[in-house]
């Protein structure tokens, strides 16, 4: 007799199943033990289950009833004669079937068969359009676009607020922090995101799209140019700065708006947000808060944080999030899925994607550019033409180890983070020392000219007086040989 817990005396199988009889061979001990009276875990239930690539249910009914020896055959609406005619006149398929109930037509099967038939063999818009109308269907039809297939097929942008405090760029102030995420419908990864202080405005959405469509394989997998993107009808989505850019060509991306008052149709995307919501609100330290599970929270009032350290924890949440099973197969992670999915992936250039970097004008110093506490160096701004002058500097949020110097409308180079090149011996040696390198570089060549000056100017010196003719006194004038003008004798007094 069972005394109410749950023991295993079945050892659990190990590898895949190689056939039908192991897995009859596993539930034929699972029977022996219900009959000894041994009752059988959820978790036991569920490792059984999948080790026989089957559900817990499944894996139940299999020990009581026996696993079946050929798979079930679908209903099909046509087995039923004149099921779509009443359809059609009695509009829902529960009324339908209780109206052939009182006519003495008795349906063949459940209501339930009869509503998974109708979705498999009618769809979506024939159901809406038979219940609600044509005009019902046709606003209803968004929604049905939206349960993509491909990957990069949809993606959806929406914001949230992070329940966090950052510090401004100069460090003297405190606003809230704000989040971005973007999601691929067909596979539920997240092919980018962004942490905005404050309220996100146009540039924002736009930074947000294009680090989506970047290839960063390290903190995401999908990439590329999606077909359509949705968004919940906010005014910076429907900004026509917005869509104009993104639906140049090589990009060629269509965005949608749903409609207003229907926030089921952002779900593709609000799940993922409530995802990220719960990976954020377990911090790196100890000693917080607690909620009903025993996981750490974090306190809404607590003290600001660097942008870089919130972006830090965005990474990671994101990178955890695609690392989740897919929901259409436990077996592999969300980013897999985006691999092994159909679709066509279009890459966009890096040209492209400039345009949808953040900006920002800086003076180009010997240090080379500073942009938010952190200086970007590369050899040609080192050059005369370009030292003291204003430059464009577009950089992205999540990566701070590059950006892009533009000068006079054309791109001048690809300037590195030197806190990151501290640490590389290969390209410290041309960028970090230059500084020092020029220094001694300029006080060789002013010590070589000032002693070229010097043996310059004493050589022209002697040349000088060597070519120079022997300068002759001039013979002195005899005054009493030249007659005196006026008549008078000098010899007289």
């Amino acid at each position: 007799m069972s005394n109410g817990r749950a023991r295993r005396s079945i050892p659990m199988p190990v590898g895949e199943p190689a056939d039908d009889d192991a897995v009859d061979s596993l539930l034929e001990a699972c029977r022996k033990a219900r009959d000894r009276g041994e009752r059988m875990s959820n978790e036991d239930a569920a490792q059984y289950a999948a080790w026989a690539s089957t559900t817990p249910p499944t894996f139940r009914r299999w020990i009581r009833k026996g696993r079946p020896s050929s798979e079930r055959k679908k209903f099909k609406l046509d087995q039923d004669a004149g099921f779509k005619q009443d359809l059609a006149m009695n509009r829902t398929i529960a009324h339908t079937v209780r109206k052939r109930e009182l006519a003495g037509i008795q349906p063949t099967k459940s209501i339930r068969t009869y509503q998974r038939a109708a979705r498999r063999e009618l769809g979506e818009y024939v159901l809406v359009a038979l219940r609600k109308g044509e005009k019902e269907a046709r606003q209803h039809e968004l929604t049905i676009r939206q349960h993509a297939t491909h990957r990069n097929a949809a993606w959806h942008i929406d914001g949230y607020t992070a329940r966090r405090r950052v510090l401004t760029a100069n460090g003297r102030g405190v606003l809230d922090a704000h989040v971005l995420v973007v999601t691929d419908s067909a596979s539920g990864a997240i092919p980018g995101c962004d942490v905005v202080r404050d309220e996100p405005d146009l540039p924002d959405a736009l930074h947000t799209i294009g680090e989506a469509m970047r290839k960063t394989p390290d903190l995401w997998v999908p990439y590329g140019a999606p077909g359509v993107v949705f968004h919940d009808n906010a005014g910076i989505y429907t900004s026509p700065q917005f869509w104009t850019p993104l639906r140049q060509p090589l990009i060629n991306v269509r965005c949608e708006a749903t409609p207003p008052f229907t926030p089921r149709l952002n779900g593709r995307v609000e799940r993922p947000i409530g995802t990220l919501r719960t990976l954020l609100a377990t911090p790196l330290e100890n000693g917080s808060l607690i909620d009903l599970a025993g996981k750490p929270l974090i306190d809404a009032d607590r003290a600001a944080v660097p942008l870089a350290t919130l972006i830090g924890e965005i990474k990671a949440a994101c990178v955890e999030h695609n690392n989740l099973p897919y929901r259409e197969n436990r077996k592999i992670s969300k980013a897999q899925a985006w691999q092994e999915l159909p679709g066509t992936v279009r890459p966009v250039p890096d040209a492209l994607l400039s345009q949808f970097m953040r900006r920002a004008r800086v003076i180009v110093t010997r240090e080379g550019v500073l942009l938010e506490n952190e200086h970007y160096l590369h050899h040609t701004m080192r050059k005369g033409h370009i030292l003291g002058h204003e430059v464009e500097v577009r950089y992205r949020d999540m990566d701070d180890t590059w950006v892009e110097v533009h000068y006079a409308g054309k791109r001048l180079c690809r300037a590195l983070n030197t806190r990151i090149l501290a640490a590389d011996e290969d390209k410290r040696e041309p960028l970090i020392n230059t500084r020092a390198i020029d220094r001694l570089k300029a006080q060789t060549l002013l010590t070589e000219a000032k002693s070229m000056s010097l043996d310059y100017a004493q050589s022209e010196r002697d040349k000088a007086i060597a070519e120079a003719p022997r300068a002759q006194a001039a013979p002195r004038p005899d005054w009493e040989s030249i007659p005196d003008p006026y008549g008078y004798d000098r010899d007289t007094n």
